[in-house]
C-alpha cells in the first residue's frame, strides 16, 4: 500500500476525479483510440480463447472503452466504477454491457460468477492491491482468468526516472485535466495517481500466489501508450517479451 494515501483516500479521491471529469475524460486522456482497441482486440481474444468466451467483468471500467472491445468477444460483459458521473458515458457508449457504480474490493457478485477478470490501467490507481486481489479470486470461477495491463512497472520508473520525467513534463497530464476541468483540485488528481512512481510488479506477483491464483505471469511492453512508443515496441519487443526494466507497460496474467 502507498505510505501517503490510504485506501480509503484513493476511493474518495478517484470517485470524485472521475465524477468531475467525466464530460472531457477522454479529450484530456487522448490516447484512446483505434490503435489502443486493436491491441486490446488481440490481448481480449487470447483471454477468451484461454478461458471460454462467457462473462467478463471489466474493473475499473471508466467510460466503457475497454469494454466496448469485449462485447465483440464475450457472450456477456460488466463493468464496474466507483464513479457514478463515468458510468452514465459508459452506458450512453456501450449497450451491449451492464455497468454497476462499486468499489473494486467488495463487488456485488456471487462467486464464481465470472470467467474472467480484465483490468487496464487500473492498478496505479489502488493504495493497496491485496483485498482487490482477492475479491477477483472470488467472484472468478476455477479456471477463470485475470488480465491486466497498461500500469507503469516501478523497475522501469527506477531505471529511466530522468527520460520519465521529461516525458512526464511535456505531457503534462494534470495541466491538461485542470484546463478542461478546472473545478478538479490538484491534491485530487495527485490522490489517484497513488503508483505515480509505478507499481511493485514482484510483490503483485507474490499476493497473487498467496491468493492460490495459479499459472501467474507478468511481462512487460510498449504497446498502445502512443505511435511513437508503439514504434519502439515493435524494434525492441512483441507486445509482452521485454526484459522487466526496459518497457514501461506491467501486464499481469493469472488463473484460478
Amino acid at each position: 500500500m502507498s505510505a501517503e494515501v490510504t485506501q480509503a483516500q484513493s476511493k474518495a479521491a478517484n470517485r470524485t476525479f472521475y465524477d468531475l471529469v467525466s464530460d472531457v475524460y477522454e479529450e484530456a486522456d487522448g490516447r484512446r483510440d483505434e490503435r489502443l482497441g486493436r491491441y486490446l482486440d488481440r490481448q481480449l481474444g487470447r483471454v477468451a480463447s484461454a478461458c471460454g468466451a462467457g462473462r467478463v467483468l471489466d474493473l475499473g471500467c471508466g467510460t466503457g472503452f475497454v469494454a466496448s472491445r469485449a462485447v465483440r468477444l464475450f457472450h456477456q460483459v460488466d463493468g464496474v466504477d466507483i464513479s457514478p458521473k463515468v458510468l452514465e458515458k459508459a452506458r450512453a457508449s456501450v449497450p451491449g454491457a451492464t455497468f454497476h457504480t462499486a468499489e473494486a474490493d467488495g463487488l456485488p457478485f456471487e462467486s464464481g460468477s465470472f470467467d474472467a477478470v480484465v483490468a487496464v490501467a487500473f492498478l496505479h490507481h489502488v493504495a493497496d492491491h491485496t483485498p482487490v486481489f482477492r475479491e477477483i479470486h472470488r467472484v472468478l470461477r476455477p479456471g477463470g482468468m485475470l488480465y491486466t495491463d497498461h500500469d507503469l512497472d516501478r523497475l522501469f520508473f527506477l531505471v529511466f526516472r530522468g527520460p520519465l520525467a521529461v516525458y512526464r513534463l511535456l505531457r503534462n497530464e494534470e495541466k491538461r485535466y485542470r484546463a478542461l476541468c478546472p473545478a478538479l483540485p490538484s491534491d485530487i488528481y495527485r490522490a489517484t495517481e497513488v503508483h505515480h512512481d509505478g507499481v511493485d510488479a514482484t510483490g503483485m506477483v507474490r499476493a497473487l500466489r498467496v491468493l492460490q491464483f495459479q499459472s501467474v505471469r507478468a511481462s512487460y511492453h510498449w504497446m498502445g501508450l502512443s505511435p511513437w512508443f508503439d514504434r519502439i515496441g515493435r524494434v525492441v519487443n512483441d507486445e509482452g517479451t521485454a526484459r522487466r526494466g526496459f518497457a514501461p507497460s506491467l501486464t499481469l496474467w493469472a488463473q484460478k
